[in-house]
């Protein structure tokens, strides 16, 4: 299969011998048209040190795969802030993969089941959830919704699907976590943070703040879905200042962080290795 692929795209393959020097993986790599490799260099971040539920502590590192300068050093410094007083407490409120379809219904029905359904117009967008283990399941999860949707369909002929699965409300985990930072570390001040309007305005606190290029890193580094960077760094930065001890508390709240250790991109060696990393 390889030598058909490099022969079918010599043409524009003669440059790139760094890209294809190791096109012989091909009969393990799950990609279709395989002609090699890119490297992107992998930094570490860390320690960060994790408070867990039972009142010990976690020293963890990040692998993080960017050809962006300063993105590391930037994590280690924000690590070594919060690490000074081992507070922080990341948690998963909810593990559970969505899938939405959209039925569009010819004449009015009722049914009861234990599923998720909005009805806005003459359509039900309908949500089901999943467990799938340690997987991030969107392959899987898409399989079933469309199975329980080709049965819906074929139980009635007062509905048809009008959209696609690939439509999802809150697909997966949801990932808040609390922080309580030694500033001087960072050079600033609690009441400066808090007071910043300019932050406000520039995205450092409320909705999709930049977390993109380290979620990014992340994901590329431990083999997750790189396309799910979309919706998974829709971070939300909550600053609270406590004016007796002037330090400021910040939560920072993923609504959606599509995650797997297994299946994907996650059974290549390199990605395994950072998994372990991690």
């Amino acid at each position: 299969m390889a030598s058909k692929t490099m022969a079918k795209f010599a043409h524009v393959l003669q440059d790139a011998k760094h890209i294809t020097e190791r096109v012989n993986d091909a009969p393990e790599i799950s990609i279709e048209s395989f002609i090699g490799y890119t490297s992107v260099p992998v930094g570490l971040a860390g320690p960060l040190l994790i408070k867990n539920p039972d009142g010990t502590s976690t020293r963890t590192y990040a692998p993080i795969a960017t050809s962006e300068s300063a993105i590391i050093a930037s994590c280690c410094r924000g690590c070594k802030a919060s690490s000074l007083t081992i507070q922080l407490y990341p948690t998963c409120n909810r593990f559970c993969p969505s899938r939405a379809g959209s039925l569009g219904i010819h004449k009015p029905s009722c049914s009861s089941c234990e599923i998720d359904p909005n009805i806005v117009g003459s359509n039900v967008h309908v949500r089901f959830d999943y467990t799938c283990g340690d997987a991030a399941g969107q392959n899987m999860i898409s399989i079933a919704t469309q199975r329980v949707c080709d049965w819906l369909l074929a139980s009635t002929q007062e509905m048809e699907l009008v959209s696609s699965l690939k439509a999802t409300w809150r697909r997966t985990k949801i990932y808040p976590g609390e922080l309580s930072a030694r500033l001087e570390v960072l050079r600033l001040s609690g009441g400066l943070i808090f007071r910043c309007e300019g932050g406000t305005r520039n995205a450092q606190f409320g909705s999709n703040i930049n977390v993109a290029n380290v979620t990014t890193g992340i994901f590329i580094a431990t083999g997750q879905d790189a396309a799910a960077v979309a919706e998974g760094p829709f971070g939300h930065l909550t600053p609270e200042y406590d004016h007796e001890s002037r330090q400021v508390k910040l939560t920072l709240y993923f609504p959606s962080l599509p995650v797997g250790t297994v299946g994907g991109g996650t059974a290549y060696e390199t990605q395994r290795e950072a998994l372990g990393i991690l």
